[in-house]
């Protein structure tokens, strides 16, 4: 019996420094039958950087910035595999080794869906809720191509409820290093990304019913806030304990 065939989807929003090696290592891999990568209106060299790896990969080239939801919708539209494959382009260690823990369990028929809970060399683990390193079967996303592209930087969250908890499978994904937005823009720039996706990521789950008003409009609050002190205790507020876990983890990210 021959092996689903994979495409593995690279979203990449001003990933100059990093994209290049993540696009080599999945090209490195004997599990991957196509490579997708998407540049998502990036401002730097990024398109330039993943030009150079055609013919051997698709480039898709949106002009303008969408978010992250409609590019790797893009990428979906795309694959001709039965199994999706998604990676970040912002990611500093990747190896064979990560994407096989990621697509054995399909190619495997154990599980619908992986998660990649992303553990760096210094121990730090990256809340599996929002990681971008996941699996699909793309039979399994395409109903919902619509959802994912609206949902822009909260698409992960969304993504979660798409298949039953008991069909998803949470893989550690040991030495795993990505460079936050702390690392890539000044701090300023850094907060503002960060609450601009808290937000979104807030809106996602209010709209299916998983957070309370009252949660979306304290967040709403932050916007207006620029002193990380002041961010947390307010997160701190937050009484619905899915959102609160998911953002927490995400803006200790941002603390250097």
């Amino acid at each position: 019996m021959s092996k689903p065939s994979v495409t593995a989807i690279v979203p990449a929003y001003n990933e100059e420094a990093t994209v290049g090696e993540v696009l080599q290592v999945i090209l490195s891999s004997p599990l991957i039958d196509e490579l997708i990568c998407i540049n998502d209106g990036s401002t730097d060299n990024t398109l330039e950087v993943i030009n150079k790896f055609k013919p051997k990969i698709k480039v898709i080239d949106i002009p303008n910035n969408r978010g992250k939801g409609f590019a790797m919708a893009q990428g979906i539209k795309k694959a001709n595999s039965e199994i999706l494959l998604f990676l970040d382009g912002d990611l500093l260690t990747l190896t064979n080794i990560h994407i096989e823990s990621l697509l054995n369990p399909l190619l495997q028929s154990t599980a619908r869906a992986t998660i990649g809970n992303m553990v760096n060399k210094a121990g730090f683990s990256i809340f599996s809720g929002i990681s971008g390193q996941r699996a699909y079967f793309k039979s399994d996303l395409i109903p919902y191509l619509n959802e994912i592209s609206n949902s822009r930087y909260g698409v992960e969250v969304y993504m979660n409820s798409i298949i039953p908890k008991q069909n998803v499978q949470k893989v550690v994904l040991m030495n795993l290093d990505t460079l936050f937005k702390h690392q890539k823009h000044d701090t300023i720039t850094a907060i503002e990304e960060y609450k601009t996706e808290i937000l979104e990521i807030a809106k996602v789950l209010y709209k299916n019913n998983r957070i309370t008003k009252n949660s979306l409009l304290k967040l709403r609050e932050i916007q207006k806030i620029s002193n990380k002190g002041i961010i947390w205790s307010k997160l701190n507020e937050i009484t619905d304990i899915e959102l609160k876990t998911t953002l927490q983890r995400l803006f200790s990210s941002s603390q250097d």
